[in-house]
This record gives structure tokens, C-alpha cells and sequence, in this order.
């Protein structure tokens, strides 16, 4: 099985001849490697740190990339203009930060057609604002770096989507639905890290507290086993 690192996974969800933003880009490198690749026509990468953009003009004169790549220093969409581009990039920050981001800027994120998303961490509130702001959730992947961290690449666009199911929040429909090749291993993780927070809580002095938060990872690590035997295994 052909692992992807984050940035291939990031890419290989991007349509081609499309114009992109990369909202929080850095160093720029997801930039460059959209023109490389021939996915994008032109890119607008963007970041609130002029240090960052400044690194990230460095690459794109090295790399001759001037007339296809321009910078903007700006928090979010705020830098773009209505129907400026086609698709968003926002990778790396928070799952919180992101959803902050969408609807920061409502309007602008309501003229892009597609968006590629990747939190670092808190997916399921980033799951939980999208499925209830209306957008759908077109694709997920999961990547894995350094042995047992994984994360997880989604593809969203404008539409309704009913949530059926709590796991579409904490784990994803679509990784489901298409049994992703990391699945059945993300699930043992997700199970673990769930156990793992249970064992403290039993713990606490605080019973009330503690009874709530148990029942709830309780049945998360049911559900997860249900899809583990069902759907991994089966």
C-alpha cells in the first residue's frame, strides 16, 4: 500500500488547471509544488505572518515561479476577492481555527467552489461546522507520518448533508464509506486514545463529571469496534 506524507495527500485532492489559495502558506512550498505538478494555473499563497510570506517569495524567485505564484499577507479569506479562485487550501492549523476562518468570511468562502481542508488537530469540530453550515464533506483521505500520527484531508464543497450518524462528527463518513486503506489502523488508534482517556477518568474524585464524560467514550468505543468488525473486517 502507497502511503502518502501530507503534502501529496493535499495535492492529489487539488482538480487541475484550477486557480488555488493557499490560506496560512509558509514556507510556500504547497504552492510551488502546485505549479511543478502542473495542478494549478495560477496560485495565490497567503499568510498572516509577512515573515512567512517572506520566506515563502524567496522560494517562489528561486524557483522562477513569480508569474504563477503571487503572495498576500492577510488573515484568511479576507485577502481574496469574491470569485477570485476556484479553490481554497487551508492546511495545518487547527480544526477550530479553520471553521473560525469560513465563517469569518461567509461571503467570500461562499463564491469558492471547493475547498481542501487539513486540521492538525479537533476534526471533529471542524466536521460538526461544516455538516451544519452548509457545506458537504465531498471526500476524506487519511495520511500517516512518524509511525502513528495521522491526519486527515478533506475535500468539501457547498451543499446540505444530513448527519445520520454521531460518527460522522468523530470519525468521518466518507473514510467509511470508501474504506480508506488506513481505516482499520486509525480505528485501533482512535480506540486506544479513547481508552486511554477513560482509564484517567476513572480516576477523578469528581463522579458527576466523571460519569458523563465515561458514558459518552463508552459508546464512542463501541461504535468504533462495531465499524471495526463491520466494515474493516468484513
Amino acid at each position: 500500500m502507497l502511503t502518502l506524507n501530507r503534502m501529496d495527500g493535499i495535492l492529489n485532492c487539488v482538480p487541475k488547471s484550477c486557480i488555488v489559495a493557499d490560506i496560512g502558506t509558509d514556507h510556500g512550498y504547497i504552492p510551488v509544488k502546485l505549479i511543478e505538478r502542473n495542478i494549478a494555473n495560477y496560485v495565490i499563497a497567503s499568510d498572516i505572518s509577512s515573515y512567512s510570506i517572506e520566506k515563502a517569495q524567496t522560494l517562489i524567485e528561486r524557483k522562477n515561479l513569480t508569474d504563477r505564484i503571487y503572495t498576500r499577507v492577510g488573515y484568511g479569506l479576507s485577502i481574496l476577492r469574491p470569485r477570485e479562485v476556484e479553490v481554497a487550501i487551508i492546511a495545518g492549523l487547527g480544526g477550530t481555527l479553520i471553521a473560525e476562518i469560513l465563517e469569518k468570511d461567509k461571503e467570500i468562502a461562499s463564491t469558492i467552489s471547493k475547498f481542501v481542508l487539513q486540521p492538525m488537530q479537533q476534526q471533529r469540530a471542524l466536521r460538526e461546522y461544516l455538516l451544519n453550515s452548509g457545506y458537504t464533506i465531498e471526500n476524506e483521505i487519511l495520511v500517516r507520518e512518524d509511525r502513528n500520527r495521522y491526519y486527515v484531508i478533506m475535500v468539501v464543497e457547498h451543499g446540505q448533508e444530513d448527519v445520520m450518524d454521531d460518527l460522522d462528527y468523530y470519525l468521518g463518513r466518507r473514510l467509511v464509506e470508501k474504506r480508506d486503506p488506513l481505516l482499520p489502523e486509525y480505528i485501533l488508534y482512535n480506540i486506544k486514545k479513547r481508552c486511554d482517556i477513560l482509564a484517567n477518568l476513572k480516576k477523578s474524585r469528581n463522579a458527576n463529571i466523571v460519569s458523563d464524560k465515561q458514558l459518552k467514550l463508552e459508546r464512542e468505543i463501541e461504535r468504533l469496534k462495531e465499524v471495526y468488525e463491520h466494515v474493516c473486517k468484513g
